[in-house]
């Protein structure tokens, strides 16, 4: 009679290591998933930096050239009309207008790096809850496996 009872608490004891590993291996995937993501994530933010720089070195390059084009341009066209004047005036708006623009846009990239950087650090936070969930419930599971053990021994 005794040989049924040994064979039922090592079936249960069989199974509840079976699912405590199921729980360590999903710990481990998570873990190794979180990782990737992350690394993911740093790479992109990284590139958007540096296109952000580059971007914004262009345009002020552009801008300078600009700048200087136009000054020339307008001493050269210092004796025209008030017409004229009025009409390279305006395009002198419209290029200011143009640089702010892309100023603003290179702007919104390096926000937009900030805000990837801070979604990764949030992602990170949430494996690592996550993790300590898992361990709590694998902690939990032994506890429990060991007491129906020990009254299936008692029994």
């Amino acid at each position: 009679m005794s040989a049924p009872r040994n064979t039922v608490r090592e079936a249960l004891v069989g199974q509840a290591l079976e699912e405590i590993d199921g729980v360590i291996v999903r710990i481990e995937t998570l873990v190794a998933s979180v990782s990737t993501c992350e690394e993911g994530l740093k790479a992109t933010t990284q590139a958007l930096l540096d296109a952000s720089d580059k971007y914004q070195a262009a345009v002020n390059s552009a801008t300078d050239q600009a700048k200087s084009e136009l000054a020339e341009f307008i001493k050269r066209q210092a004796v025209l009309g008030k017409e004229q004047h009025e009409a390279m005036m305006q395009k002198a708006a419209e290029t200011a207008a143009e640089t702010a623009f892309r100023n603003h846009a290179s702007d919104q990239a390096k926000s937009l790096a900030q805000v990837l950087s801070k979604t990764v650090e949030e992602f990170k936070k949430a494996g690592l809850s996550r993790m300590a969930e898992n361990a709590i419930l694998a902690f939990t599971s032994s506890i429990l496996t060991g007491a129906v053990v020990f009254f299936l021994m008692k029994a």
